[in-house]
């Protein structure tokens, strides 16, 4: 599960930081506005579907570039996982129509034509990123 430090500015200690980083966790500067809290929304909603590292890694990269919706992080992740369109519905309980208007934003949000096309592209950046953990 993602971790999220949020502490004044003026009170993230250098080794307090290098601490968090090991751990993975996400820095946010007190006080927080709701979209400083996007990335750290969309690394647990990831980890909450589960997979290895990189893809992972390339969900939130695609996520984050395309300022995708919660809801939308979860269909495109679900969907890479292999998930079934009528299995993710149900999942997020979700209505058909409900399900296909927020698949239509992600598909905009990503320029992709085709939720297929959108999980194409997250596996195409899998290949891009190393398994390995960064240097600390």
């Amino acid at each position: 599960m993602p971790i999220l430090l949020a502490t004044p500015p003026d009170q993230l200690t250098v080794s307090a930081w290098r601490a968090a980083h090991r751990l993975g966790a996400l820095h946010a500067p007190l006080p927080l506005e709701a979209e400083d809290l996007l990335p750290f929304v969309t690394r647990a909603l990831i980890a909450d579907v589960g997979g290895d590292r990189r893809l992972m890694l390339a969900l939130e990269r695609e996520a984050l570039r395309g300022g995708l919706e919660p809801s939308e992080v979860e269909i495109l992740a679900l969907a890479t996982r292999g998930h079934e369109p009528s299995a993710i519905a149900a999942r997020l309980r979700l209505s058909p129509t409900a399900y296909k208007r927020r698949v239509k934003g992600l598909l905009e949000k990503l320029a992709a034509v085709s939720l297929r096309d959108a999980v194409a592209g997250v596996l195409r950046a899998v290949s891009g990123i190393s398994s390995e953990p960064p240097p600390s």
